[in-house]
């Protein structure tokens, strides 16, 4: 479903490339660099767009040409956004990741994509922060029988 499974990954700074600038996620954005984790795919469908690559400059790659890093496909009436991007704060705080996840999400969801210039990460945040009821919680018992395991 999602168009590849996770193979590995090691953890550096790089910077992916753009490599289809024409699709309505990608116009306007920018490359930008972090440390996250670089990963590596395997069993990829045939039938993802490829937007961004990471170079095999940064870690092991599963294509000569650029580990896939983000893409998208269609599953059924479907859309699937994918991007590898993502693991922590130094990535999420990049205002180009933001815009990146924002745009891919509004994608999916069959959203209008705004223009990568319109978007601002302050106000996306702001939207986001709504009042939430926080659940009730179950109460525990205590008739409960002690966790066990039997290693195998």
């Amino acid at each position: 479903l999602v168009g590849a499974r996770f193979e590995r990954h090691g953890y550096t700074r790089f910077t992916t490339s753009i490599v289809n600038r024409d699709h309505e996620i990608m116009q306007g954005l920018t490359p930008f660099s972090s440390y996250d984790e670089s990963y590596m795919h395997a069993r990829h469908n045939p039938d993802k767009i490829v937007l961004e690559r990471r170079s095999n400059e940064s870690g092991n790659t599963s294509d000569p040409a650029g580990e896939p890093y983000t893409w998208v496909r269609t599953h059924g009436s479907g859309r699937v956004f994918y991007t590898a991007w993502g693991h922590n704060y130094r990535t999420w705080d990049h205002p180009d990741f933001q815009r990146l996840l924002a745009r891919g999400i509004r994608w999916a969801c069959k959203q209008p994509v705004e223009p990568s210039s319109a978007f601002k990460p302050e106000l996306a945040v702001a939207a986001a922060a709504i009042d939430v009821a926080t659940p009730s919680m179950t109460k525990p018992t205590f008739d409960e029988k002690k966790f066990t395991f039997k290693d195998v």
